[in-house]
């Protein structure tokens, strides 16, 4: 069974005006079954939110937590 999740993270470092938002969502579209976004936060952040199936969540954040 996959159950469904929703993942909420906020990545900081080199995430704006570098088209991360995009390539975040081309990932997550690359992954599938999953719906959400990204959004820049004025502090320099971008908040990513994720919904899906759960191993799907955990692969965006894998994803996310690398150095890719």
């Amino acid at each position: 069974m996959n159950e469904e999740a929703r993942l909420v993270v906020w990545v900081r470092g080199r995430v704006q005006q570098v088209g991360f938002r995009w390539f975040t969502r081309a990932n997550a579209l690359e992954i599938g079954g999953l719906v959400g976004f990204a959004l820049n936060l004025d502090d320099g952040r971008v908040q990513i939110v994720a919904e899906g199936p759960r191993e799907n969540c955990h692969r965006l954040l894998d994803w996310l937590r690398s150095d890719d």
